[in-house]
């Protein structure tokens, strides 16, 4: 009975993350010589980059047709963390807060793991109230949010992992056993 607990909470968990990560596979088109890229990571921001174009120019050389800099989303009030029980074991981040006006949205969500440290970043939703504010009305509602996260743990040796999400949260788990299915 408690396994049918948890595998239903992990699959209610996992309809409310939805497409949290919005990074998909790069894509080519060839008809414009474009390559589409929806996040590109730095060694300490993943998914800085966003909305990234390039196009082939000539020879092997390839220029930089678009792109924009994710702006962190500052009105996240609360993380908590998730760990299942069951094996392999999936932990999710539940992140929640409030926009100060209706216009606010979440964007993309990215995710790095170096070592025993995964590092997230929750980005605003790149839209016209992010690009010039001043030419969007918005509600004076405050609008709240809830988003789960589920971190890649799948594969991960036993032992203690740090979280820090957009440099302002942070915190830990433990994985007791190597977190793959048994062959």
């Amino acid at each position: 009975m408690k396994y049918l607990c948890e595998s239903l909470c992990f699959v209610v968990l996992l309809m409310f993350a939805g497409s949290a990560f919005a990074s998909e596979n790069p894509l080519y088109s060839a008809s414009t010589s474009r390559l589409t890229i929806n996040a590109v990571d730095t060694d300490n921001q993943p998914g800085i980059f966003q909305d990234v174009v390039i196009e082939f120019a000539r020879d092997d050389l390839w220029r930089l047709v678009n792109m924009r800099e994710g702006v962190l989303l500052p009105h996240i009030e609360q993380v908590e963390l998730v760990q299942t029980s069951s094996h392999p074991v999936q932990v999710f981040l539940r992140i929640k807060g409030a926009f100060p006006s209706g216009c606010g949205a979440i964007g993309e969500i990215s995710q790095q793991q170096v070592g025993n440290k995964f590092t997230l970043s929750v980005y605003y939703q790149n839209d016209a109230w992010l690009q010039n504010p001043g030419l969007v009305v918005c509600t004076l509602a405050t609008v709240k949010f809830s988003r789960v996260i589920p971190l890649e743990t799948y594969g991960l040796a036993a032992g203690t992992y740090q979280y820090v999400l957009n440099n302002k949260f942070s915190g830990m788990f433990s994985l007791q056993a190597d977190n793959q299915l048994a062959n």
